[in-house]
Parts: structure tokens; sequence; C-alpha cells
């Protein structure tokens, strides 16, 4: 059974940094509806449910770094009684927050419907001076309120981290559209690290086709990375092309974590892991498949397999 922890916000005026577990239940309470944390800046929660977790943002204006993940949800729970609705009245202003991560999703498996606190987190607020964002997007839902968000927003932002879970393949197109919409959005990006849930079927063309686009696409990118991706090396090369020869090109690296090359039209099995490549290694050892990156790193590329 769930802890129940009474906070009384006079109390923690001090207050630098606060994580909540999961296996507690935290409830705000305060005499004054106008308190304030005005010394919290690094806030962690690990939650079953978004209810009530918008009053934690309001009540620290002066939060830096928010990290917040969904956990399992235990028989009994309450479902999740926030609003999705994405209309901007009424949105929370967090004008110092520079550091946004959301941990692995876990679905509430008792009430399924329930909005994520990604969801309404990215639907009620808004970051201005957001510089890195780290973000499991789950749903399409997800997808359309981070696009909302970043519109909303307009970050500064310099590392975006985005892992994408495959819940419907009819949709990822429309999938894939909204990311590279939201891309558009963020052309201060430096770090992308971009990760598709494995499947040896599909690949995120569309975001492949995007990233090839250095005026439109992240125009500021330094380092690229891949991460659990199944594609034709061939779709690999494209975009490490593009972006190289770019007469504006900006990119300093180019990493592989975890992908495959897969032959155009082939089975599943006919799948291969990219070879293990360390900064600093030699060319020559590129499998001929690479050979186009020797001539890149001999040009001052630092390329990446792991």
């Amino acid at each position: 059974m769930a802890s129940k922890v009474l906070l009384m916000i006079e109390d923690l005026k001090l207050l630098e940094e606060l994580r909540i577990h999961n296996e507690v239940d935290c409830y705000i309470d305060s005499t004054s509806p106008d308190v304030h944390l005005p010394s919290l800046t690094y806030l962690k929660l690990e939650v079953r449910s978004s209810d009530g977790i918008l009053n934690w943002m309001k009540l620290a204006p002066n939060l830096q770094g928010l990290y917040f993940r969904n956990t399992s949800s235990i028989r009994g729970s309450q479902p999740d009684r926030s609003s999705t609705d994405s209309n901007p009245s009424g949105v929370i202003s967090l004008s110092a927050l520079r550091c946004l991560h959301t941990g692995i999703f876990i679905p509430n498996t008792h009430y399924a419907s329930s909005p994520s606190l990604a969801v309404t987190i990215f639907t009620h607020t808004a970051c201005h001076a957001l510089a890195e964002l780290q973000v499991n997007l789950h749903s399409i839902n997800c997808d359309e309120a981070l696009l909302v968000f970043l519109r909303r927003s307009t970050p500064p932002l310099r590392r975006l981290a985005l892992d994408v879970l495959i819940c419907n393949r009819p949709r990822n197109n429309h999938r894939e559209r909204l990311l590279v919409d939201a891309l558009t959005l963020v052309p201060s990006v430096r770090s992308l690290c971009f990760q598709w849930e494995f499947n040896a079927s599909y690949f995120p063309e569309t975001v492949f086709q995007a990233l090839a686009q250095t005026k439109k696409v992240l125009p500021a990118l330094r380092h690229l990375e891949l991460v659990n991706i199944v594609a034709p090396v061939e779709r690999f090369l494209d975009v490490i092309s593009a972006r190289w020869r770019s007469e504006r090109s900006s990119l300093k690296a180019f990493t592989l974590s975890g992908c495959f090359a897969k032959p155009f039209n082939s089975q599943p099995l006919a799948c291969q892991r990219f070879e293990e490549f360390n900064y600093g290694d030699d060319p020559s050892k590129l499998p001929d498949t690479l050979k186009v990156l020797s001539k890149y790193m001999s040009e001052g590329l630092d390329y990446c397999s792991r």
C-alpha cells in the first residue's frame, strides 16, 4: 500500500531538490494560495498518475531541472483527472527551466485511457529557456502534445533526444510527419539522438528524408546519433552525406548505436548489425559498404558505431 505524505509548503521554503518515488502519494497542502518554493531548482517525479502534478509546476517558479516518468499502476489507484485540452489558456510558464527529461514510459494498465505525465506537462506548460529535452514518445497523443509544446515555448534547444515507441504501425507515417514538424521548430539544436523502437520490417523513412534537408531541418546540428534503427545502409549514408556535403554543414560527429543494415527488400533475418567502430579508429578498417565515410573522416568527421 502506498505511503501518504502530507507536506506543509511553508516548511519547505529553502528546499532546493525534491525526489518523489512511485511508492509515495504526494498531496500538496498550504495555508496560503500564493505560497511558492523559490529555492526549488530540481524536481524528480516517479508517480502513477498525473493527477495534481501541475500543482508542483505552479509552486516552483525557479525550477531549472525536471525529470518525470510514469510508473505502473496498482489495484485501487485513482484514475487521472488531468485535462488534456490543448487550449493555451492557463498555461504554466516555467521560465527558468533548462533541462526536461522523461523516463521510460510504463502504461497505466488499470486506467489505460489516462493521459501520461508527458502529455499533461507538454499540454499545460511553456518553457521558453529550455536548452535540453529528452522525451519518450509513446503514442500519437504524446507526439501531438510535444508539437504544441514546442510551438508555444519556442525554446533555444541545444540537445534533443527523442525515443519513439511504435504502437500502431498504420499510423507511423502520420507520427513521422509530426516528428518532422517538431524538428523544424527547433533550429538551434546542436545534438540530436533519435531512437526508434527496434523493428526489422519498418524504418522511419520520412524522418530520414527530413534529416537530409540541412537548410530546413536542424541547420545547426553538430552531433547526430541514430539508435536501434534497421534500414538499408544506403539510407544511413544518404543522411550523413547530405549533412557533410552541405555548404553550411556544421556536423562534427555521427554515431550509430544498436543499428542494423538491411538489404533492400530482404527478410528480417538478413539484417546485420554495424560493426563496432570507435572515435579515432583507423578508417581503413571500415567495411566496404561504409568506405565513403573514410573520405569524410579524413576531412574531419568523427564516426562511431556501437
